[in-house]
């Protein structure tokens, strides 16, 4: 018979990420769901994330690697997970303490679903600076912080993109959708995602190189779906 409460392992990548990273995984470990397997991805920090993650260890298990993107820490902690239940929580983003308690609920209720997003608020760390859009409210939350899904279902996808600067979740996602997985938005605030400056201005420099990238990625697998 199955457990009604089984393990949810957490992947949580970071690379200096020192300012944010404690507040990241204490809304993980205060989740009131509490069957959890969080594992720290230091993707080759050289600042004192390593040291914060620590502190953590245990409960979490923390894993160091060299630095090779927010793709392949994921792909790392997925492999070394041992849930039949996968779950991100990106540095710099913060989890409502009913998150993994909420989505496990539609989980249990409907064994043929897959995977479950919640919604998502947004913040700026520091203020917005000027020039920058506004931060959402209560926004569907297309991002792996806001997702729960089924190991099984999770390897039909396969893992992510490796040696991309931001395509990898969007590479993922539009797999994902490929594979025809059975989806769950909830209405509900899940997660509030944390915006600052650089990774903004990253952002919008490597989206006119990596964006083509993706699209020509996605047309390509649309053509072998049709067999042409």
């Amino acid at each position: 018979m199955r457990s009604r409460h089984p393990t949810v392992a957490i992947v949580l990548p970071f690379r200096n990420y020192e300012r944010t990273l404690e507040a990241a995984i204490r809304s993980v470990l205060g989740q009131t769901y509490r069957a959890l397997d969080l594992l720290l991805i230091d993707d080759g920090s050289t600042d004192a994330s390593g040291e914060v993650a620590r502190r953590y260890s245990p409960p979490a298990r923390y894993l160091r690697r060299a630095h090779g993107g927010a793709g392949a820490a994921r792909n790392t902690g997925v492999a070394h997970a041992e849930s039949e239940l996968i779950a991100f929580c990106d540095a710099d983003d913060l989890w409502a303490e009913g998150k993994l308690e909420r989505q496990m609920a539609v989980l249990r209720e409907d064994p043929g679903i897959d995977v479950v997003f919640g919604s998502v608020s947004e913040f700026w760390a520091s203020g917005r600076p000027e020039g920058l859009r506004p931060a959402r409210e209560g926004v569907p939350g297309a991002l792996p912080s806001a997702m729960l899904i089924r190991r099984a279902a999770f390897e039909r996808v396969g893992p992510f993109a490796e040696g991309w600067r931001i395509g990898e979740w969007a590479e993922w996602f539009t797999r994902m959708r490929a594979a025809g997985l059975r989806e769950v938005w909830l209405s509900e605030v899940l997660v509030a995602r944390g915006l600052h400056p650089s990774s903004s201005g990253m952002v919008q420099r490597d989206a006119r190189i990596e964006y083509p990238r993706l699209l020509r990625a996605h047309l390509h697998r649309l053509k072998e779906r049709r067999g042409g």
